[in-house]
């Protein structure tokens, strides 16, 4: 199962309810609580037409990988900075086109790279390797200048003033095409954009419109901001529902 832009309890609680009715075998010997959990590595798996990408994390540069190719790196690998990770995938110009956090929870983690973004997942992609992403007619060349990953977080956090309860976390941020992520009037969908999700506690008021003004609006534990990449103009802020 992949995921866009961001654990379920369920069978952490079958697990315990079924721990609890065994008795366990005789002389004291824990019951087994299943299959151990495969380690965590994150796997780079590029697809897009940025070029060779330099993976980093933190200020450690890990590797390199360019279309078609595919970077593993393990926690433990020579030179490779102890979790959690700030990863971030840079262009030869210096451009930052994705940066996300990894605490190594959940085991393996692949990503997808594409020019419009980049996907997460538990498992690698499946069936043949796709063909590389080229550039849209509509968008010659690939940008190589607009606003930065730091700036794009400033400004997104700004954004979120309002909205939040508490301290929030930045967790992805994409260089990716409108379209991808939403749909807004008289923009041309194919405008590149820095799509930014972040965890916390956000105010949802499309979910309490219909009560007492006096009553808060619930919050959701995660938000996405669509900022314009050349000029860092909202173009969109969404809090989404809690995934069931």
């Amino acid at each position: 199962m992949r995921r866009r832009h961001l654990v379920a309890g369920a069978a952490a609680l079958l697990m315990l309810s079924s721990i609890a009715g065994c008795s366990g075998p005789p002389g004291g010997t824990p019951a087994a609580s299943g299959p151990t959990p495969a380690p965590f590595a994150l796997s780079v798996d590029d697809r897009s037409s940025w070029g060779a990408l330099e993976v980093s994390i933190g200020d450690t540069v890990v590797g390199h990988v360019g279309c078609t190719e595919t970077l593993t790196v393990t926690p433990g690998d020579q030179g490779v900075p102890p979790l959690p990770w700030t990863v971030r995938l840079i262009t030869f110009s210096g451009q930052v086109v994705d940066q996300r956090t990894e605490d190594g929870a959940g085991g393996p983690r692949y990503l997808l790279v594409w020019d419009a973004l980049v996907e997460e997942g538990n498992q690698p992609a499946l069936g043949p390797a796709p063909a590389c992403a080229m550039p849209s007619a509509s968008i010659a060349p690939l940008p190589t200048a607009g606003l930065t990953s730091a700036a794009a977080n400033d400004a997104g956090t700004r954004l979120l003033a309002g909205r939040r309860a508490g301290a929030v976390t930045l967790q992805t941020a994409t260089i990716g095409r409108l379209a991808t992520y939403a749909t807004v009037a008289g923009v041309d969908p194919e405008t590149f954009v820095w799509a930014l999700t972040y965890s916390g506690a956000f105010a949802d008021p499309s979910a309490c419109v219909a009560s007492p003004p006096s009553t808060p609006c619930p919050s959701q534990a995660s938000a996405l901001v669509i900022l314009d990449f050349d000029t860092g103009a909202e173009l969109s802020v969404a809090i989404p529902a809690p995934q069931r």
